[in-house]
């Protein structure tokens, strides 16, 4: 008899873990587009979202934490550095039911809060205004970058001179 009600709780249990890992919203996509005047942050998943925000402070973030959820197949670090997203992080939190998928975008500046978050089916898109100075911001950015390349190349190209010079393969 106690054999059976072992059993019988063993088979409720397993169900319930079945249940709840079918219940788990999997998010297999956390993209950045550009949409001109403004940035949409597009979070795919396999249900639709349940989720809360919030924003942060030195430095300028804002997190979307989606409830029931968990990454799949999604990098837990995207750098962006388009000079007005600096990185996402996609951290996990939780097991099963319990789970929380947060998104956590680092803004190279200070933004506004975000237009109201729009679901999509299975799809949340939360939208930010670019502020004026993020293009000027994403130039200076690229200018870096380019000159950081330049001198690189020259560094590289002076040390093979140099090697040629004395007779180095």
């Amino acid at each position: 008899m106690r054999a059976r009600h072992l059993s019988t709780l063993a088979l409720l249990l397993f169900a319930g873990a079945v249940q709840a890992q079918a219940q788990i919203n999997e998010v297999s996509s956390v993209q950045v587009k550009d949409e001109g005047t403004r940035v949409a942050i597009v979070i795919q998943g396999t249900k639709p979202p349940n989720f809360t925000t919030f924003s942060m402070a030195d430095p300028p973030r804002f997190v979307i934490d989606l409830s029931e959820s968990r990454f799949v197949n999604v990098p837990a670090d995207m750098e962006v550095e388009d000079g007005f997203i600096n990185v996402i992080k996609n951290l996990s939190y939780g097991s099963d039911l319990t789970s929380i998928a947060r998104v956590m975008v680092a803004f190279a500046v200070e933004v506004d809060p975000p237009e109201t978050p729009e679901t999509v089916g299975n799809t949340l898109i939360v939208r930010f205004a670019k502020p004026a100075g993020a293009a000027a911001v994403a130039m200076q950015q690229e200018s870096e970058r380019r000159a950081k390349e330049e001198a690189e190349a020259k560094a590289r190209a002076e040390a093979e001179a140099a090697a040629g010079a004395l007779g180095v393969p």
